[in-house]
């Protein structure tokens, strides 16, 4: 393929499509056992569900702190276009929630962010789209990790990565983003044996990471 032919196929798919192989229209609208249906979500519906319900009261996303840290909106809003994947939550024709996630280079998966309406937490929704989420990204061969970053804080979250076989790859304290711990699931047998023989941190639970014990819904 032409350095010409690749520039026009990028343009025309969402990276996860032309890099990945990805076809979300693929797998989803899907109802989770709860009954909450995912569907492929758009930039405009995603991140006004985000402005409304997670970012309202965090000072990067106020305009001094987008002059700051991220940006013009313009840009931010080319960025998720080509870059970015959504996905919405509903009950009924209610939307609940919202998940945003990106390819972080040609091989691994990055969640980017989620928020789900306190009313509907409970119905653990979050940890039923991520058991079927990563079985479909553990279908495409060029992906082999799913990585997430989650605030030091944030026990409820780091336990539901913990439990999907998440294991701790990484931490980082900045000014920009507080204190960040890193998550990485890999997908591949061959990835997770590499893993425990070269790594020197915690081992993962073979058991946990191992694609054989992930559902498949």
């Amino acid at each position: 393929m032409s350095e010409i032919e690749l520039s026009a196929q990028i343009k025309s798919k969402r990276l996860s499509e032309a890099m990945l192989g990805v076809v979300w229209s693929n797998h989803y609208p899907k109802f989770l056992s709860n009954g909450i249906e995912v569907r492929v979500g758009t930039f405009s519906s995603t991140m006004f569900f985000f402005r409304e319900h997670f970012h309202k009261n965090d000072p990067l996303f106020t305009e001094v702190g987008s002059q700051i840290f991220d940006g013009t909106p313009e840009a931010r809003e080319v960025y998720y276009k080509t870059f970015g994947d959504f996905f919405e939550f509903y009950d009924g024709e209610k939307m609940v929630g919202a998940f945003v996630g990106n390819p972080e280079d040609w091989c691994t998966y990055y969640q980017r962010g989620v928020t789900i309406l306190e009313s509907h937490r409970k119905l653990k929704i979050y940890s039923l789209f991520q058991e079927h989420f990563i079985s479909v990204l553990n279908q495409y061969p060029a992906i082999r990790a799913i990585t997430a970053e989650v605030a030091a804080s944030n026990f409820a979250m780091a336990g539901i990565l913990n439990n999907m076989g998440f294991t701790i790859t990484g931490s980082n304290i900045s000014e920009r983003r507080g204190a960040l711990t890193e998550f990485t699931k890999l997908l591949k047998e061959e990835n997770i044996k590499m893993f425990n023989r070269h790594s020197i941190g915690i081992k993962p639970d073979p058991k946990r990471m191992s694609i054989k014990s992930q559902v498949d819904h």
